[in-house]
């Protein structure tokens, strides 16, 4: 008689729990694809920078005043459920294409490192300011 440990690692079983996360897995991409173009439509579907609509580039969901956590640590269902959390809540979203979002994340960027730099060098104006923040 075999143990449930010894179970787990048989071939078959292993096969089993793989093909089982790999269809859990695929059900939770048609189900994000699908809450994300929904908050797309209701963010106004479009590129508030250029007014494209995403034939020229995808559309992405934005936070205006920037995010306070870090996105790449959730998959894209985990993420989109949390931007569907923050839209409930009135976090302040909106749509941009991936090229005006590229741009808005490196202006945000270069912001925080001018900041940064200006603590730096003991300029305690920006550094006390905090009206000033960088995301």
């Amino acid at each position: 008689m075999t143990t449930a440990a010894e179970a787990r690692k048989s071939p078959t079983a292993r096969l089993r729990r793989q093909a089982q996360y790999k269809r859990a897995h695929a059900r939770n991409d048609v189900r994000a694809k699908a809450l994300h173009a929904e908050l797309v439509k209701l963010l106004g579907g479009r590129c508030e920078t250029c007014d494209d609509d995403g034939q020229a580039s995808p559309l992405s969901i934005d936070h205006k005043d920037g995010v306070k956590w870090v996105i790449h640590n959730l998959n894209f269902y985990r993420r989109t459920i949390r931007y569907w959390k923050e839209y409930r809540e009135g976090v302040p979203l909106r749509v941009l294409c991936m090229v005006c979002n590229s741009k808005d994340g490196r202006a945000r960027q270069m912001a925080a490192r001018e900041v940064g730099a200006d603590d730096v060098e003991g300029s305690s104006d920006a550094a006390s300011d905090d009206s000033i923040v960088p995301f």
